[in-house]
């Protein structure tokens, strides 16, 4: 129970950040698409604020929202572990599923990380300001093999379901019956 409570705190948690980041800045006082920069001596309109250019930070925006799927696949996962532990009803079936989806979210994540970290020298202002090559390195090969880690754990599970969540084929109804007789 102590997962589970923890997954949805952080699916919470998440949605909250993805709320602030997603629409910061925005609605009657936050951003324009057109107007005049203050302080700027010509009349030249730009684009958006100057607080967090261009309108939010994307790859916050997206990482609170895709780590909120993955913690909230991994509090089903962790409900139906306790029903086979707390009733012994198998749901092994649905945890394999909601497994993979957690664990394909995740990798996911990793590769908004990867956009963070690896990109060229200079490139991908304002985002990657290359005050620290080698950690943004280390932090880059991290993640690339996280993902891949994470890409090989999705495949066992889907392996597990594949495994588990057989279904019978059914039964052709023979010929002259209608339904419902």
């Amino acid at each position: 129970w102590a997962d589970t409570m923890s997954d949805l705190d952080s699916t919470i948690n998440n949605i909250i950040t993805a709320t602030v980041a997603c629409n910061s800045n925005r609605g009657w006082f936050g951003e324009v698409l057109f107007r005049k920069k203050i302080g700027s001596t010509t009349n030249a309109p730009f684009l958006g604020s100057n607080k967090n250019a261009p309108f939010h930070n994307q790859r916050v925006c997206a990482l609170g929202i895709t780590s909120a799927v993955s913690n909230l696949a991994s509090t089903a996962s962790d409900l139906l572990d306790a029903s086979l532990a707390c009733f012994n009803d198998n749901q092994g079936c649905g945890q394999a599923i909601a497994s993979t989806i957690n664990y394909l979210v995740s990798a996911g994540n990793r590769l908004i990380n990867v956009a963070g970290f690896c990109p060229p020298i200079g490139a991908n202002p304002p985002w990657n300001s290359n005050l620290d090559a080698p950690k943004n390195g280390f932090f880059c090969w991290k993640n690339v093999w996280s993902f891949i880690q994470l890409i090989v754990k999705s495949a066992k599970y889907i392996d597990t379901a594949v495994a588990t969540c057989q279904v019978t084929a059914p039964e052709p109804e023979a010929e002259g019956e209608a339904e419902g007789e």
